[in-house]
């Protein structure tokens, strides 16, 4: 827990006044030692003032953050739901091209039997013009 920066002074001018009891203001040196951790000791220290204006502005921070939390969550659930919905209709699409590539495979080996059945029906067609003109060339002949 952070210590009041108004306690923190007073107990630096509480520090620099036992000493100046105890060495009673005889000695210069001691005297400069203990300003001197004094003066450190309130460097490390901030004005009151300072301090609530520091605390107001990280309150006014953290609400305002968790107000931007309180509108992120349901455009998060949202995308979250959307991504689903996207790997589902990614999913039918694999289908639906799986089932397109057998379609076309089976219309493709359709056409190519269809092919063949028209060129053997091309080769009988032949095959009996070849017989009738036998037959009309044997009847002529009789």
């Amino acid at each position: 827990m952070q210590r009041s920066p108004g306690i923190a002074r007073v107990g630096a001018g509480a520090l620099l006044l036992g000493s100046l009891v105890l060495a009673g203001c005889s000695r210069e040196a001691e005297l400069h030692a203990v300003e001197a951790k004094r003066d450190a000791l309130l460097a490390t220290t901030v004005p009151k003032s300072d301090f609530w204006n520091e605390v107001q502005r990280k309150g006014v921070a953290l609400k305002e953050q968790q107000a931007v939390r309180t509108e992120i969550e349901p455009a998060r659930a949202r995308v979250e739901a959307e991504k689903a919905a996207l790997s589902t209709l990614e999913q039918r699409l694999a289908e639906t091209r799986h089932e397109q590539d057998e379609a076309a495979a089976s219309l493709a080996a359709a056409k190519h039997a269809l092919e063949q059945a028209a060129d053997e029906r091309r080769e009988r067609e032949e095959t009996l013009r070849g017989f009738e003109t036998r037959a009309v060339a044997a009847g002529d002949a009789r």
